[in-house]
């Protein structure tokens, strides 16, 4: 119990919520039975949500423990109270997996699936679906098929999967369950999805089957061709696929499909490697639809594939067709940014000025602008231009909080010359002594305390289920978002942001609340940089001597605070820490525990557990940041690698030279958050 001891230290907890805690710990240690009578003593001594809550656990371990049948009469009996909220829905889910579990010992289980099929469906009707709801959502659609009256429900939630995952492996799960239908429309989309995932076989079929059914949908008919061309060109047909798709391309211009299958097609044919038909799709769509995104994307896409392929000068030239394609396309400046950056490297100074030069014309507020007004004042400065230089440092202000770029140019503006106070401080990062520096804060935001009581009590105990990563909290989060009036959002963003739930709160926002005012825009700037468990942050940051800020801005980088998420690698939890990783730390730091390595989405855990191996790479780098930075995301050896590799560069180009692009981003997207949380909350942990 040495975890659960170490949580109850950091907060003051009621006596049922140590309780609770208790009883988790006996259910992740595997002891059910035991577990289930703790939550029961738990609900006993509650009250409202917390009771419900406890009851829904207790179900849950009953369940694990083979005892399916009390646990459906607890959770029905849950179910059948008149009041509730959020704990409701979560009881009704239990319940269907409790239902599915009776099905499979009784020889006629198929009334109890269906009824779980019933139990499940209000997921697919809710209004917001956040991100932690896909599995769940997913499960729901995969038991409404098997039910008529809830089929067509199921089959339009796998159409928007196929539409707008980014999950190849989804994809195609989504294209298999629509391949059972008799819509046109159903069948199309899971050619598509099948198509998209390079399984052409199915694709085939699915077109098959569809072909019949198009004689009475002459509206579907521009999706069926286009689908036939690309599976033409992909099945080794080059010639006739790309006639095909000129031919679709002529007679459904104005067709939505158009453009975005001739993408699908680029990305396909360049994951297969046939980059010469992929440059033809990619040059069709370009030279019909000028500017698209999709022509951006396309030309990005094959720009990595030439890459990945080591055919350098091909990526170059199609990063510099994408600018001339997509000139507004958000990629184009990222393309031409990597080629300054290795003209810089060659010596090319000049060349490298002239991109970044294009950069600011077309598109002055982009997201490569400032990073390329860093480096125009950056060459103007070692040429002894310090007017020009200084120019170009203020204009890259214009990208402020967070923005990595900025925040060096701050640094670099007040190096230059001494400027009246604006309130910015410097940030050596372990580098230098203005490597970085912050700036002064927009106004905190400020809401009124008009909370309804019940609202204040769900928040409390929503508090402190996030701060134990249960997922409880995102239960009662849900709720309380779908409940708010519109002029309360705000106010509720702030708390969830606080309480962990960053991910769930930007979810929302993004969706129902967009700026409007110069106080809406100072709130988002807090937002997009929350103070998230900074009672858990201060405790590792008390521990290890890693700065609160720091922990933050790597925590908001890794996971967005989120305590379930796990990584395609297998990392866990806030600071993702991999489980041979946190093994590791456990054996060589005595104040882990041994059984945190296996509680990685403990927030608690995480957060230490991060900060001692962010600490040891701080040591190992001599306190230089952006070499721990690299450490803990891409591992020490690679970081000693490339320091051998680049030899003695400074800072700047080290940066712009990390091979692989998730790190390169990784270092300056923590290092501005890094930034941006000392100039937000600059006294966080002053007083510890």
């Amino acid at each position: 119990m040495l975890i659960a001891a170490a949580l109850l230290a950091v907060m003051s907890v009621s006596p049922h919520e140590q309780a609770f805690i208790k009883a988790y710990e006996l259910e992740t240690q595997g002891r059910h039975a035991a577990a289930a009578e703790a939550y029961r003593g738990v609900a006993d001594d509650a009250d409202g949500a917390a009771a419900a809550f406890a009851r829904i656990r207790a179900a849950k371990a009953l369940s694990e423990a083979g005892a399916h049948a009390e646990a459906e009469a607890l959770l029905r009996e849950i179910i059948a109270q008149p009041d509730g909220g959020a704990e409701m829905w979560l009881a009704r889910v239990r319940l269907a997996e409790t239902l599915k579990a009776l099905a499979l010992e009784e020889e006629e289980g198929r009334s109890r699936e269906e009824e779980a099929a019933a139990f499940r469906a209000f997921l697919l009707d809710l209004p917001h679906r956040p991100w932690w709801m896909h599995s769940y959502a997913w499960e729901a659609a995969d038991a409404m098929v098997k039910r008529l009256d809830l089929r067509r429900q199921a089959y339009a939630y796998f159409r928007e999967i196929i539409e707008t995952s980014e999950s190849p492996a989804d994809r195609v799960n989504a294209a298999g369950r629509l391949a059972s239908s008799s819509d046109p429309l159903d069948l199309l989309t899971a050619a598509a999805g099948y198509l998209r995932a390079g399984d052409l076989s199915r694709a085939a079929r699915a077109l098959t089957a569809a072909s019949p059914l198009l004689l009475e949908r002459p509206d579907l008919h521009d999706r069926a061709r286009d689908l036939n061309a690309w599976l033409t060109m992909g099945t080794g047909r080059e010639e006739a696929g790309r006639a095909a798709l000129r031919q679709a391309v002529e007679d459904y211009a104005e067709s939505a499909w158009i453009r975005p299958a001739l993408l699908y097609a680029v990305r396909n044919l360049s994951g297969e490697g046939r980059l010469n038909d992929a440059e033809a799709a990619a040059e069709l769509l370009a030279s019909r639809f000028p500017g698209s995104d999709e022509a951006g994307a396309a030309y990005y896409s094959l720009a990595r594939a030439y890459a990945r392929a080591s055919r350098p000068a091909d990526s170059h030239r199609a990063y510099a067709r994408l600018a001339e394609a997509a000139p507004r396309h958000f990629r184009a400046n990222e393309g031409l940014f990597l080629k300054a950056m290795d003209h810089l490297r060659e010596g090319r100074e000049a060349t490298a000025k002239a991109r970044l030069e294009q950069i600011v014309a077309a598109n002055p507020g982009g997201r490569f602008a400032s990073g390329a007004r860093y480096w125009l004042g950056r060459m103007a400065q070692e040429t002894g231009d310090a007017d020009a230089a200084a120019g170009h440092y203020r204009a890259a202000l214009t990208n402020t909080l967070g923005d990595f770029y900025a925040h060096r140019a701050l640094g670099r503006l007040h190096g230059l010359a001494a400027p009246e106070d604006d309130g910015s401080k410097p940030l050596s990062a372990g580098i230098r002594d203005s490597f970085l520096r912050t700036f002064s804060p927009p106004s905190a935001p400020r809401f009124e305390a008009d909370a309804p009581a019940e609202g204040e009590t769900r928040l409390e105990l929503l508090r402190f289920f996030a701060r134990h990563g249960l997922e409880e909290a995102e239960w009662l989060a849900l709720g309380l978002l779908l409940d708010a009036e519109a002029d309360a959002l705000p106010g509720l963003y702030w708390e969830l942001s606080q309480a962990g739930l960053v991910e769930t709160a930007r979810g929302h926002q993004r969706r129902n609340l967009s700026p409007s005012t110069p106080e809406d825009e100072a709130f988002l700037e807090y937002l997009n940089f929350p103070p998230a468990f900074v009672p858990l942050v201060l405790e590792a940051s008390r521990e290890t001597g890693v700065a609160p800020h720091l922990l933050l801005a790597v925590a908001l980088r890794e996971s967005t605070f989120r305590a379930w998420v796990r990584s395609s690698a297998g990392a866990r939890g806030v600071m993702q820490i991999m489980p041979a990783t946190g093994t590791w730390l456990t054996q060589v730091e005595p104040a882990l525990p041994p059984e945190a390595a296996q509680q990685l989405d403990r927030p608690l855990l995480s957060f230490r557990m991060g900060a001692y191996y962010l600490q040891r790479m701080i040591e190992r780098s001599n306190s230089n940041l952006v070499y721990a930075l690299v450490s803990y995301n891409a591992g020490p050896g690679n970081l000693d690698r490339w320091r051998r590799r680049f030899g003695d560069i400074d800072d700047d180009l080290f940066i712009e030279s990390i091979p692989f692009p998730e790190t390169r981003n990784y270092v300056k997207s923590v290092l501005g958050a890094y930034a941006a949380y000392r100039s937000l909350y600059p006294d966080l942990g002053a007083s510890e």
